[in-house]
């Protein structure tokens, strides 16, 4: 199945990561676990499952660390 996400990076990021949580992005911020990064403007969630509900935000990062959260997206694939 999967998930493919795509963005624009944010401005200065090296990688972007990419964090994900089960549900709607009502989630609290504890409940998001990283799951991956790209220095690109695609990634795609291969561990994603038809028909279970993902939140979905990103952070731009580069030497210094993480910048903030991006807003939230939720994502139910089918199948």
């Amino acid at each position: 199945m999967g998930v493919d996400l795509s963005w624009t990076n944010a401005a200065g990021a090296g990688v972007t990561q990419v964090y994900r949580a089960f549900g709607n992005c009502s989630a609290p911020a504890k409940d998001f676990q990283y799951i991956g990064s790209t220095a690109g403007t695609t990634f795609t969630d291969s561990r994603a499952q038809g028909a279970v509900s993902y939140a979905y935000t990103l952070r731009g990062a580069d030497g210094c660390g993480e910048g903030p959260a991006s807003s939230c997206v939720t994502i139910t694939p089918t199948g």
